[in-house]
């Protein structure tokens, strides 16, 4: 299964990702690493086709779309492709 990311950068406390997946794809998880992220969805699922922008938001800190690592419940058959915007 192939993701594709999308980021786009919306401030120092902002970031908007869009994803898309050629299968589905099986509760998709986004993190930072950082507890004080906030986002609008996470832990879903995609269908092959589907696109899906998620924000992410930190109030304490500052976030970079590098940041954010993208998985799947079954992420060794998962390969994430990032695009810049």
């Amino acid at each position: 299964m192939n993701i594709t990311v999308q980021a786009e950068q919306l401030g120092s406390e902002r970031v908007d990702i869009t994803l898309s997946a050629d299968r589905f794809a099986y509760l998709v998880r986004l993190s930072t690493g950082k507890e004080s992220t906030r986002f609008s969805d996470n832990f879903f699922d995609l269908e092959p086709g589907e696109s899906r922008t998620i924000s992410l938001t930190d109030q304490e800190s500052s976030i970079r779309a590098d940041d954010v690592s993208v998985d799947t419940y079954v992420s060794q058959d998962c390969t994430v492709h990032r695009q810049s915007q």
